[in-house]
């Protein structure tokens, strides 16, 4: 922010030589002004790649002193010489920061003013009429150097927010009155690098929507993130508005990227918010949030409509989540559930998304399957599906769905399963009275129909609310149906009702090491095994039988040098520590022959992140973890290396 003290700063500023490169200064900007959500916002495709992880202020590699940084930055922001592209590629937190260059802009339009929730005045008491004198005052006092130097920093922009949490309505109106006097004065947009721009729901607000008509023709644009922040079911202007304003500019034929999210919504709220996404006809990404399962049945004929639809992000609304849980609702929720309707819905052989490759859906499994079973892309390589159940045997027919399109999903090579139980009432009660049978799930009692998929080379499955019971005859048919698998992981957790976390873990079927072991040296492209469920501690016998299986093998198997983690799925569970190996030793050289890549456990980081935390609530802890077996094998093998 520019504050007075800042203002009648001298205009340079001491800095260091290093600052003088341009590439330095890039990457000071990212570290003194890291952007809110950034690792969020780069999952979504929303903000630009060239924003990245800063390094920490007290990074010793770093060759400039903290007061230099800080004293380049103050120069910079003082708008004396804008250095730093990286400072105005990504306005986050509103676009106040785009009028300090005018020295006629105060600060308390940042903090005060009308908003669009008080159209009469702003909370001193204010009128409109007031504001409008100030806005004018602000316009008045700017001179051509200050465009100047304003347009060079709008020149940069890449990412722009407009969010009614930050920008109230004088700051709204300054900035439309800026745009609409560069638009009469210039012949190109005063925005013309803009690819990104997220925005509240206008709500039919004149100035609002004036200044999403102005942004939406910057003539980059290509990706939009558009945030319902409703407060009533009753608004006459909704979403759809704003997407059939949009439409009116160059975006149909440019928005490649389309992200819709909803503050709050309800199952009985507006279905049809979305109902002109069908007018961006080149979007190759859409994403929505919250979806009510009425919304999602009006939607998804719109979706399957476009053409160029390559990625697919869907957030839908579980009927699980509208009941409480007592025992007079169970049946009653259930009923509801199965009864869902399918308005609006057209037979799945007129679907497409035939250029789909990625699909990514949370919600219940019905609706989940409405989606599968539309799905005709031979391009599909990716699919995350989030499920909400009341009971595991729920997410069997969804699953069988998605095999029996095994011969469609020909390039699925990605897949990600992972499904939470809400469990009702009864089963509650007789999980805390000491039930742990109703905590255990064989592996493949429901996932049993993935083993179809057989070109699967990264696969997760997890389950939250039982956990998986994981025998050697299950690890054996693992390694037959997926040969080509890369990275495989499987975690489970009890419920929350459980009276003993370790009890459904320790008393769950669990595999031999040594299965794991034979699996890895199986599938000769295996990168990372990570599975939670610790598995059973090994004997003599145990350690002897793979030593003479290396020994047989030297001369006729290649040892698999791609493996580089078999069990750092350990640290998500601590129960790991506890697994005891008779000879560590010669265990440590036969792993090490078979497996020469195996990363040092000191350089795994979910390693890392446990012995921090573990330090940190347990006395003595660090004693502990180092005496455990597991520590010392891994210890053992990296001293082999």
């Amino acid at each position: 922010m520019m504050t007075e003290e800042l203002k009648q700063q001298p205009i340079t500023s001491p800095v260091h030589p290093a600052l003088l490169n341009p590439d330095v200064l890039n990457e000071v900007f990212r570290h003194l002004s890291p952007i809110r959500d950034h690792k969020m916002l780069a999952r979504t495709g929303l903000l630009p790649l060239v924003i990245s992880d800063a390094l920490p202020y007290n990074d010793p590699q770093v060759p400039v002193k903290r007061k230099s940084l800080m004293n380049a930055a103050q120069a910079c922001k003082a708008f004396s010489e804008p250095a730093s592209s990286a400072l105005w590629e990504a306005i986050v937190d509103g676009f106040w920061p785009l009028l300090c260059p005018f020295p006629t802009f105060r600060m308390d339009y940042a903090s005060s003013g009308i908003t669009q929730n008080d159209p009469a005045g702003d909370p001193t008491g204010a009128p409109r009429e007031s504001i409008n004198e100030e806005i004018e005052t602000f316009l008045q006092g700017i001179s051509p150097a200050h465009w100047l130097i304003w347009e060079r920093c709008a020149r940069r922009v890449r990412f722009l927010a407009v969010r009614d949490g930050s920008d109230n309505l004088t700051l709204v109106s300054s900035f439309l009155h800026i745009l609409m006097a560069k638009r009469q004065t210039a012949a190109s947009h005063p925005f013309p690098g803009l690819q990104t721009l997220l925005f509240d729901e206008t709500g039919g607000d004149s100035t609002r929507v004036q200044l999403l008509r102005l942004l939406s023709l910057a003539p980059s644009l290509s990706a939009i993130c558009i945030h319902s922040t409703r407060t009533s079911l009753m608004s006459i202007h909704d979403l759809s508005d704003d997407l059939e304003l949009l439409s009116q500019s160059y975006l149909p034929g440019t928005l490649q990227i389309l992200h819709a999210s909803c503050e709050m919504c309800h199952p009985q709220g507006r279905i049809d918010d979305l109902r002109n996404v069908r007018l961006f006809r080149r979007l190759q990404t859409f994403r929505a949030d919250n979806l009510a399962p009425l919304a999602f049945d009006l939607l998804l004929p719109q979706l399957a409509d476009l053409a160029e639809l390559q990625n697919l992000y869907l957030s839908l609304l579980s009927p699980i989540c509208y009941y409480d849980t007592s025992p007079h609702d169970d049946e009653d929720r259930h009923e509801s559930i199965v009864a869902t309707p399918k308005l609006g819905m057209k037979p799945s052989s007129q679907y497409g998304f035939r250029a789909l490759k990625q699909l990514h859906v949370s919600g219940e499994p019905r609706k989940i399957s409405q989606i599968l079973t539309c799905v005709e892309s031979s391009t599909l390589g990716d699919i995350a599906l989030f499920v909400t159940l009341l009971s595991s045997a729920d997410i069997l027919p969804m699953l069988t769905d998605l095999a029996s399109r095994s011969a469609i999903f020909m390039s699925l090579r990605k897949l990600r399963v992972h499904y939470d139980i809400k469990w009702d009432w009864s089963s509650s009660q007789a999980i805390r009275a000491g039930e742990t049978s109703l905590l255990h799930t064989p592996l493949f009692d429901t996932l049993g129909p993935l083993l179809q998929l057989r070109a699967l080379e990264d696969l997760w499955l997890q389950s939250d609310g039982r956990v998986f019971a994981i025998t050697d005859m299950d690890i054996t048919a693992i390694g037959e149906a997926w040969p080509y698998i890369r990275k495989l992981t499987v975690i489970s957790h009890p419920s929350h009702e459980a009276p003993a976390k370790v009890v459904p873990l320790l008393s769950a079927s669990r595999p031999s090491f040594s299965s794991l072991v034979h699996l890895a040296m199986r599938c000769q492209s295996l990168e990372e095994l990570l599975i939670n469920s610790p598995p059973r501690d090994m004997s003599e016998d145990d350690v002897d039988a793979l030593e003479e299986f290396a020994a047989a093998g030297r001369s006729n198997i290649t040892p698999q040098s791609r493996l580089r983690r078999l069990t750092p799925a350990a640290f998500y569970d601590p129960h790991w520590l506890e697994l005891s190996l008779s000879d560590v030793d010669r265990l440590a050289m036969v792993l090490h022959h078979l497996f020469p890549s195996l990363d040092d456990l000191v350089d795994v980081p979910e390693f890392r992140f446990y012995k921090e935390n573990l330090l940190r609530i347990e006395e003595g802890a660090e004693g502990k973890l180092e005496h455990s077996d597991i520590f010392k094998l891994f210890a053992r093998i990296a001293a082999l290396g």
